[in-house]
């Protein structure tokens, strides 16, 4: 393998030559269609360089979660020994809708959750094991909840790598950003119009987003509140109505949405939930014996690669609060977090906590009460992470710096690495909301 040069090795006149064509091309990429995020100025234009293999672990590992999560969402509502609603208890109005939708997935009024689980975007620690040459990664959590995840971001940040001169005839970059943009086209059908419905929106009307999908559609989309939504009477429809765009109007049509929407309600409310890690790791050996949903090489790759969580009510957690009392130290290895919410928020670090406060918390989780008025948890050991001496910019250079990847999946199929949010070593949590960062993409060595 050729010896590649660290950046801090070069002339800083080539260093910022290669930001500047790096934020050129992004520009290029971007501009017909609209106006580059604020988050594109933290893009680094060296990526992280990594064995082909990585990648095609990484694939591996999804193609077993995939078919985890389509086997568990099928059964949800139907597996009585295995009681998933009642170890992963949702709310009422939760519980009633995907009950609506799981019936008619049976009747085909809906969609089955196989092949249609929308754009689901994991999030993954690289592990401080000096012991393999490939590195290793644990899956902290699934993001679900949100439609397009920055796939059409990170796909424009990709081809702007692909379009830098690359010296290396066998490195090149480690997603293919054509695969990754068209894959954001399988998620919904391109012949009828597009709203995004919501009452914030992380896409503003110049964004790339709608200029890239009017492009390919010739339809713009529409940025659409729920109470400019309204419901028509109609006897074609599975539920008797047709939706329809007004303004002012506020009627009840989760129903009629939930059968639109480009993710399904089903990873929305399951798969984007933190819980859903533990249940998965606890349904292994059925997933393998008594469903056949995974073989046992598929099981073991999903063992070794989640990170292990900790649900509320389970004989884990309870063993753990028995624990706490004995050792107050013990809380300093775990990190809690909302299993619903998302981008870092509400994240809590044991060792940040007094031991009443700590106690106090696994004493509200003993029971999986969703009725409880204070905060919902998962626990998860904390994972020790590999860092890195990373190049950063001209002022801070090289710093030591921890990194959080992810990856993309459409409908059950892996279409590509995404990005590493990078932040000091110093840093608790590494999230979304991280401030003080820079973006780092993934290239890979052909022969590796």
């Amino acid at each position: 393998m050729e010896r590649l040069a660290p950046p801090e090795k070069v002339d800083a006149q080539v260093r910022a030559a290669d930001r500047d064509l790096m934020q050129q091309n992004l520009l290029k990429s971007t501009s017909p269609y609209g106006k580059l995020p604020g988050v594109s100025r933290q893009l680094n234009p060296y990526p992280a360089v990594l064995p082909v293999q990585f990648v095609q672990n990484v694939q591996r590992f999804h193609e077993a979660l995939a078919a985890a999560l389509d086997n568990l969402v099928e059964r949800w509502w139907k597996d009585v020994d295995a009681n998933l609603p009642g170890r992963m208890p949702l709310e009422p109005r939760v519980e009633k809708l995907l009950r609506w939708i799981d019936e008619g997935s049976d009747k085909g009024l809906v969609r089955g959750y196989k092949g249609h689980q929308g754009n689901l975007r994991p999030d993954m620690l690289i592990l401080a094991d000096e012991e393999h040459a490939v590195p290793q990664f644990r899956v902290c959590e699934i993001n679900g909840r949100f439609p397009i995840n920055f796939l059409h971001f990170v796909a424009s940040a990709y081809e702007a790598l692909a379009s830098l001169p690359w010296s290396v005839p066998l490195l090149k970059p480690a997603t293919d950003y054509t695969k990754l943009r068209d894959s954001l086209f399988q998620l919904f059908d391109p012949s009828v119009p597009i709203h995004f419905v919501g009452q914030t929106s992380d896409f503003p009307k110049d964004s790339p987003l709608f200029g890239l999908v009017e492009q390919r559609t010739g339809m713009r989309p529409r940025l659409v509140k729920p109470s400019s939504l309204v419901l028509i009477p109609s006897g074609s429809e599975p539920t008797g109505f047709s939706l329809y765009c007004v303004w002012g109007a506020d009627p009840d049509m989760v129903r009629h949405i939930a059968m639109r929407s480009v993710n399904d309600m089903r990873s929305v409310f399951i798969a984007h939930d933190k819980r859903i890690l533990g249940i998965l790791r606890q349904e292994l050996d059925a997933l393998v014996h008594k469903h056949g949903a995974l073989t046992l090489a598929q099981a073991r790759i999903l063992e070794q690669g989640i990170v292990p969580t900790i649900l509320p009510g389970c004989e884990l957690l309870r063993q753990l609060l028995d624990a706490s009392y004995a050792d107050p130290g013990i809380k300093d290895g775990y990190i809690l977090k909302p299993f619903r919410l998302a981008r870092g928020c509400g994240i809590l670090l044991g060792r940040d906590m007094s031991v009443a406060e700590w106690c106090g918390i696994l004493e509200s989780m003993k029971t999986a009460d969703l009725r409880s008025c204070t905060a919902q948890y998962v626990l998860q050991p904390l994972q020790k992470v590999r860092s890195f001496n990373w190049f950063w910019d001209e002022e801070r250079m090289v710093c030591r710096s921890k990194m959080v990847g992810a990856y993309y999946s459409v409908h059950g199929r892996f279409v590509g690495l995404g990005s590493w949010r990078t932040a000091t070593a110093s840093e608790n949590v590494i999230s979304a909301a991280t401030k003080d960062g820079t973006i780092v993409l993934s290239a890979v060595y052909l022969n590796s």
